[in-house]
């Protein structure tokens, strides 16, 4: 679902648009629009958190220093330590750190607190709804464990062998 998201299948019957743009047709424009927190997100692994930022930020054009500043020291990540040193739940949190850079239309995390520790999910997830509240970004969350989405979601779309289902939380 979240490849179709992405306009990973060409071929694909009906449409999928955000902020406008057909995910498939201007796929560039999507991309440009999009933030996306995985496991499989790839930065250079030798290099910290300001190298990551001069490396990547030049293809961004709504690129904030000051957010990614204040999102990196909020979210706690060392600066002078090389990504591939993060344990996974640094990861994840310097993800959003860089997302939050660009400001994107659309946050898309796969499973995003699955390597956060206990404590530090509750203030994550209040993390995330600052973060809309702040620059109106969705953030559509794929998770096998629904508990700590209902908290924060407005809306909670199931999709099990091929059938969705939905329903407000709010």
């Amino acid at each position: 679902f979240l490849k179709m998201v992405l306009g990973c299948f060409p071929k694909m019957n009906g449409t999928i648009t955000i902020n406008g743009y057909d995910v498939v047709k201007e796929r560039q424009k999507v991309l440009a629009a999009t933030g996306v927190i995985s496991e499989k997100r790839i930065f250079y692994e030798s290099e910290d958190a300001l190298k990551n930022e001069e490396y990547f930020s030049p293809f961004y054009k709504n690129w904030d220093k000051e957010i990614y500043r204040k999102f990196l020291k909020k979210l706690d990540i060392p600066l002078s330590q090389n990504i591939g040193n993060l344990s996974k739940g640094e990861r994840i949190k310097f993800q959003l750190a860089f997302s939050a850079a660009y400001k994107p239309a659309l946050l898309i995390m796969d499973e995003p607190a699955a390597g956060l520790d206990p404590v530090f999910k509750t203030d994550f997830f209040k993390i995330l709804q600052e973060f809309v509240a702040e620059y109106m970004t969705t953030i559509l969350i794929s998770d096998n464990v629904t508990e700590n989405l209902a908290q924060i979601a407005d809306y909670l779309i199931t999709i099990e062998n091929g059938k969705c289902s939905w329903k407000e939380i709010i």
